[in-house]
């Protein structure tokens, strides 16, 4: 093993390669717990919880399943000899919990200890314990080392079992992560990053025994390319399902490439290109599609994920991508996934609205292939009705990579922006914002022949539609007839975004004339029923009930109100006393002939509900007196046999 370890660093020292970590760690519970759902599983308590997150961690040749047990409100003594046996003076205590009991002087230890977590490791069902809880976080190398963090927030080295052993960590570093332990062919390892030198670090790789297995030199510190998120770097590795690891790393020539580890043996895979890595969304809904979803994924918006792939080319201008590179997936061993898609397949390029790479401005993937010397193209979007729709992680390059054989082939694709002033002229007014990218596809005139074929003029499809140029529902004779097409793309998508502006103005005014119609026919009804009130007021006409009159009295308050109100001492509704006072005022005549009677029925309703409550809270207090009077008896026996005899319990009469 150490004969190993010193040819890999004698390796990596002459190529002057660096290593450094993948996925997002899958990090063990650490810090403060709230007890219950769904943190716990199986039976749990306020002061016991058997965490959720399981992993695999090595254990000889194989992986045993493992989790986490949390405990809290443990007696006052034993946590004092645990601080002790760490050497942690228990003022650390009272240092880290003081803001959690405030002002409460009097009983602080107790408030404090009955919040206060400590964690041990247990087998995965929580029966057997390998760890006592003694620490703040556990993670394990293997079964028989961990990595701890004590009482007083540092890291050590500990043996597992149940009087553990802390040693210092043997070396310089700066942070550590977890990878893996998902999977029992995959069980969890720990790496630690260490100070390099300029732009570069080194990453040490855990043994199962707590030493450095393999360390990488010159592994390349992530750039910040997303400036919405500063927060957000590129990764500085990626996990692959099989257990490598990719390193972007920095070779003595000053080149760049990507060095390939066994995360279980911290054997060196290979080196090869380098790794690009892309914030990609979980989703291709069509709502998100259609840039209907802009929240940050931390803040309401799409999940997203971290994608490793290789830039192989660049597209053509005039495509209009604002990101113009062509990008390959990876498989689970980071190798190229274009056998698996054709021999045709060149990669994959983002269809996103900006130059970003930000996550919240990736739409779908263009599918690039070489024919006869010529690019073709297809697009991938909205997975509605796609086998992917229902993959978990669907915009995945190396999933999306699964919707290739079922999308339509196209000649020519171009995305972009519509012209202002063609939109200006097609509206029929003033453009003053910036509309959202379109795009434009050539189809080939006769698909069996591709490239050699011909091909069509330029044809408008949604970007909220890609779906319909998948093979299941391209109807070429329909598509064609039914969107805009042209011989220049940018007039095609201008034209195609003002007759849909054009149209939804068109809309909005037909509602608004509606709207104007309906509040026209409106009027000329309230005018029509004041002239019948005021015929039926000259008549001396009893107007008791009459809805018509009251419709206009409403309207006109003054005598008109006084009128119906003489007839009828009430309203239709109890709303319209409020309706009244609010169109001519809490002072008004109107309102003061009218709310007495309203507040009226709201005490009468008022005195109804305190009657209600009243007599319910009597029940409750009578309810309460009976089963005090029947709990505090031993039990209800019947004169039945005693095999059937009954017994009163909490919930009611149960068999003894």
């Amino acid at each position: 093993m150490v004969l190993e370890f010193a040819m890999i660093r004698a390796c990596l020292a002459a190529l002057a390669f660096a290593f450094a970590l993948s996925q997002p760690a899958q990090a063990w519970v650490s810090g403060w717990s709230s007890f219950g759902e769904p943190n716990c599983t199986g039976k749990f308590s306020d002061k016991e919880c058997l965490t959720k997150p399981a992993r695999w961690v090595r254990s000889g040749d194989g992986a045993v399943h493992l989790r986490i047990k949390e405990f809290r409100g443990l007696p006052k003594s034993k946590v004092e000899a645990i601080f002790k046996s760490q050497g942690v003076d228990w003022s650390v205590f009272e240092r880290d919990t003081y803001w959690r009991d405030g002002n409460d002087k009097e009983n602080k230890d107790k408030a404090r200890l009955a919040r206060y977590t400590l964690r041990g490791l247990y087998t995965a069902d929580g029966k057997t314990e390998l760890m006592p809880p003694q620490f703040l976080a556990i993670y394990p190398f293997s079964d028989k080392v961990a990595l701890v963090k004590i009482v007083d927030g540092n890291f050590r080295i500990a043996t597992i079992g149940k009087n553990p052993v802390l040693s210092d960590i043997p070396f310089r570093w700066a942070s550590f992560t977890t990878n893996f332990g998902g999977l029992q062919a995959t069980p969890m390892t720990i790496q630690f990053e260490a100070p390099g030198s300029g732009d570069t670090r080194s990453h040490h790789l855990m043994a199962p025994d707590g030493t450095i297995l393999t360390t990488i030199d010159n592994v390349l510190v992530p750039i910040k390319r997303d400036t919405t998120q500063p927060e957000l770097r590129d990764p500085a590795y990626y996990g692959f399902d099989s257990g490598l690891i990719g390193f972007p790393i920095r070779t003595a020539a000053g080149t760049e490439a990507s060095v390939f580890v066994d995360s279980r043996t911290g054997a060196i895979d290979r080196i090869d290109d380098p790794l690009t890595f892309l914030r990609v969304n979980n989703g291709m809904t069509e709502q998100y599609i259609c840039g209907q979803s802009r929240g940050k994924p931390e803040w309401g918006g799409p999940k997203s994920y971290w994608a490793a792939m290789v830039k192989v080319g660049m597209l053509p201008e005039s495509t209009g991508l604002p990101d113009r590179n062509i990008y390959m997936p990876l498989d689970d061993r980071g190798r190229p996934l274009a056998q698996t898609t054709g021999n045709l397949f060149v990669g994959m390029a983002r269809i996103s609205a900006e130059d970003s790479e930000i996550v919240a401005e990736t739409r779908g993937w263009l599918f690039v292939y070489s024919e006869k010397g010529k690019l073709t193209y297809s697009v991938a979007g909205a997975a509605t009705d796609d086998v992917v729709s229902s993959a978990r992680y669907q915009m995945m390059p190396e999933n999306v990579a699964q919707m290739a054989p079922r999308l339509q082939r196209v000649a020519d694709v171009w995305f972009g922006r519509p012209d202002q002033d063609i939109l200006e002229t097609v509206i029929g007014e003033p453009v003053y914002h910036t509309y959202a990218m379109e795009m434009a596809v050539r189809l080939f005139s006769d698909p069996a022949k591709g490239a050699e074929g011909g091909m069509t003029n330029w044809t408008h499809v949604p970007v909220c539609e890609p779906v319909s140029l998948t093979s299941k529902f391209l109807d070429l004779t329909s598509l064609l007839a039914s969107t805009e097409t042209g011989a220049n793309p940018l007039a095609v998508v201008s034209v195609a975004a003002g007759q849909k502006k054009a149209r939804f103005l068109a809309t909005l005014k037909y509602w608004a004339e509606a709207d104007e119609r309906a509040a026209a026919k409106e009027h000329a009804y309230l005018q029509t029923t004041i002239n019948e009130a005021n015929a039926d007021m000259a008549a001396g006409k009893n107007v008791r009930g009459d809805h018509g009159f009251f419709h206009a009295a409403r309207a006109t308050g003054g005598r008109m109100l006084d009128y119906y109100w003489r007839d009828n001492q009430r309203l239709p509704l109890i709303e319209d006393a409020s309706d009244i006072c609010s169109r001519f005022g809490s002072n008004s005549a109107e309102c003061r002939l009218v709310w007495p009677w309203a507040q009226g029925i709201y005490n009468q309703e008022e005195a109804a509900r305190q009657a209600e409550a009243e007599r319910y809270a009597a029940k409750q207090a009578a309810d309460r007196a009976d089963y005090q009077r029947a709990i505090s008896k031993p039990a209800y026996v019947s004169s039945k046999p005693k095999e059937i005899q009954y017994c009163w319990r909490e919930s009611g009469f149960w068999n003894c």
